[in-house]
């Protein structure tokens, strides 16, 4: 059936509308901004970097740093770039679960009101930027964004009445774990989601849609393991990303206490206790129903769930069971998802439900968007306490450089018995680490604001514990750097 313009003004409306909420949210993250991971891509530059993704099985992010470099795009332009095409993405995503609701709803409602228009909006918009995806917008990369609209795709092809969905399906989430692997649980939790919401289907029909998401990943899961060890072997590597020893009743004792952390573990990105609250909210609204109470809150305890396992359960694959919030988006997705699923089980439109509803949704969406808008704030703040605090090393080492006329060429980086994370005593999150006292990032950072390539080399145990172990700097002294030669000695605080 062909759409009529006034059908397709609204649709445009909604997208703008959505487009405009991203901005206000996101709009910080949409200039050149540095984490650790930043200053190390900088530093090695597309050539040494490109490799990691490749490594990682990740082509799609090596294709599109390969046209980067081809095309001559200086990297701090292509890192907002990359930003600009995760705030598309994301918003098409949150426009493609609105206009899929808006069609299911349409089937049971010929008018859908305002009030409803507005929550499923609200829902859908947290259920994709929700607190734990913002780490997309951190790193110089779009594939994250990429393969969450690639999950979502995916999720309502294989919940509409269509030939060949799920293979269509599982060839989208094949393409989105080869862009980004952690994405796998978005596609799970919402395909389950999408189909709770019909309230017609049967037992049966349950396990079989489950057995058919489960064949998607299980199959996804296989052909991404398989192209990290390509990347491994084309990059000439031993891959350490997957585990190579999988104790399983070790695995089963912690995959209880993984779940129930995740729930309550903010990662210095938001407040405490916002998912239990939101878990709390749902089951009194649903009681507020007053109809099928029991049944609708076992289906609501089913969807999360899974969203917790869909998340745990692929850690014990990787090597390490470290959690960072970009592993779990689904359980991000919950406070959205929540919303959405007490809007379609409020079957005759209690008003006063929906008007609770709206009032919950408006407090979630601006919660949300405030920690992005302070995630921002505090990530500036530590960019500049970052730049200040090297260019007195900078300082230094040019002082040493003029009075002796010897060059620094090397450094050895060294730690204090207790290392400040991060300035000012901000919260520890990835947007506000600090990259000189990170392992991984400590020479890249100097490197980028010294200007230099210096070379980093091992550290002297007798000059430690000479001039460093008994120190405990709170601020940059110049006790911290030794020269000698060519080399500075420098104890990071």
């Amino acid at each position: 059936m062909q759409e009529t313009k006034e059908e397709q003004k609204e649709k445009l409306k909604i997208f703008v509308i959505i487009l405009i909420m991203g901005l206000v949210t996101c709009g910080i993250f949409l200039r050149f901004h540095m984490i650790t991971d930043t200053y190390w891509n900088m530093d090695l530059g597309y050539e040494g970097y490109k490799k990691y993704p490749l490594q990682d099985g990740r082509i799609i992010n090596y294709l599109v740093l390969t046209i980067g470099q081809v095309l001559n795009i200086p990297m701090q332009v292509y890192a907002v770039f990359m930003m600009i095409a995760t705030l598309i993405f994301q918003c098409c995503s949150t426009y493609l679960i609105y206009q899929y609701l808006y069609k299911k709803m349409r089937t049971k409602n010929k008018e859908i009101t305002l009030l409803t228009k507005t929550i499923m909006l609200l829902g859908s918009f947290i259920a994709v930027f929700n607190p734990m995806i913002v780490e997309a917008f951190a790193y110089m990369e779009l594939v994250m964004a990429l393969s969450i609209l690639l999950c979502t795709k995916a999720s309502i092809l294989i919940n509409e009445n269509k030939k060949y969905k799920t293979i269509m399906a599982l060839i989208i989430v094949i393409i989105a774990s080869i862009a980004y692997q952690g994405t796998i649980n978005f596609f799970i939790v919402l395909s389950v989601f999408f189909f709770s919401i019909d309230e017609k289907k049967t037992i049966k029909e349950w396990i079989i849609h489950l057995l058919k998401i489960g064949f998607i990943c299980i199959i996804a899961l296989v052909l991404m393991i398989a192209s990290i060890q390509i990347g491994a072997i084309l990059t000439n590597t031993q891959q350490g990303r997957l585990t190579h020893e999988l104790n399983i009743i070790q695995n089963v004792k912690s995959l209880l206490s993984i779940s129930f952390n995740v729930i309550i573990n903010t990662f210095g990105l938001f407040q405490k206790g916002i998912f239990i609250c939101c878990i709390w909210v749902t089951i009194i609204m649903l009681v507020l129903i007053r109809k099928e109470i029991i049944r609708k809150i076992l289906k609501y305890m089913l969807i999360l769930a899974i969203a917790v396992f869909s998340c745990t359960v692929p850690l014990f694959l990787q090597n390490g069971l470290s959690v960072s919030a970009r592993m779990l988006m689904a359980v991000g997705a919950m406070i959205g998802l929540s919303i959405l699923y007490v809007l379609f089980q409020n079957k005759e439109d209690k008003k006063y439900v929906q008007l609770i509803l709206l009032v919950f949704s408006i407090i979630a969406v601006g919660v949300n968007v405030f920690n992005y808008i302070n995630l921002g704030i505090m990530n500036i703040k530590t960019q500049k306490s970052e730049e200040q605090y090297c260019q007195k090393i900078r300082q230094s080492m040019e002082e040493y450089e003029k009075e002796t006329g010897i060059k620094v060429t090397k450094v050895a980086i060294y730690k204090q018995k207790v290392v400040h994370l991060t300035y000012e005593d901000l919260p520890i999150n990835t947007f506000t680490i600090r990259a000189i006292c990170a392992k991984w990032s400590d020479i890249h950072c100097l490197n980028y604001y010294t200007n230099k390539k210096l070379q980093q080399v091992a550290k002297d145990k007798k000059i430690y514990t000479t001039y460093f172990e008994a120190k405990d700097w709170n601020e940059f002294s110049k006790e911290q750097l030794l020269f000698q030669d060519d080399t500075l000695h420098l104890c990071e605080i």
